[in-house]
This record gives structure tokens, C-alpha cells and sequence, in this order.
């Protein structure tokens, strides 16, 4: 971390010792934070699919089977590189006239 001294961690009632990263609030935790996920952005990138990410928030547009080939990257890549997505907290949008097709492809 950034600081002079390591930061303690309390985890299940242990105290662990962390001497590496950034400490929430630091200003060049989200700077690092979106170098390190810039792989796994790259590695999801579906053509058709236009990607939007804010944090660890990650957003798609586009057609339903790419949307969907996407999600699919998403969920089987995320978890290598820490990160895992939540259909349950997840939203999508479709046209009205799509809405069908939408909940078929996507449950």
C-alpha cells in the first residue's frame, strides 16, 4: 500500500497483515484499479457489443446475441481476474418489441 506502515485486515476475526495495493481512498487506487482490469476488459470485447465500465461497474449495448455472448465472456472470464458478475443485480433493457426474445436468451 501506499502508506508507510502495513494495513491491517480484519477477516473473520483475523487480523492480516497487508503490505500490498492501495487503502481505499487513496487517490491512486482508481487509477490502478483500472489498469489491472483492462485485461479482462479486452478479453470480454464481443464485436457488436459496445462495452462501458465506471469502477467495477461494467455495462454492454447491441444486438441480444452479442449482449448475450458477451454477458457469457464475462461470467466464465470475470472470476480469474477477481471479478464477478451478479445476474441477480444485473438490469437489461430492451426494445418492447424484443422483450420476448430478450427473456428467453437471457434466462
Amino acid at each position: 500500500n501506499t502508506y508507510r506502515q502495513p494495513a491491517n485486515l480484519f477477516v473473520d476475526g483475523e487480523v492480516i497483515s497487508s503490505c500490498e495495493g492501495t487503502t481505499q481512498g487513496d487517490p491512486i487506487a482508481m487509477p490502478m484499479y483500472a489498469l489491472a482490469i483492462l485485461p479482462l476488459i479486452k478479453s470480454v470485447a464481443t464485436s457488436g457489443a459496445t462495452q462501458g465500465w465506471y469502477a467495477d461497474d461494467a455495462g454492454s449495448g447491441g444486438k441480444l446475441g452479442r449482449l448475450r455472448t458477451w454477458w457469457d465472456r464475462l461470467a466464465d472470464r470475470g472470476p480469474s481476474y477477481g471479478y464477478f458478475p451478479n445476474a441477480a443485480k444485473s438490469i437489461l433493457y430492451a426494445k418492447p418489441q424484443l422483450h420476448d426474445d430478450a427473456c428467453k436468451l437471457f434466462t
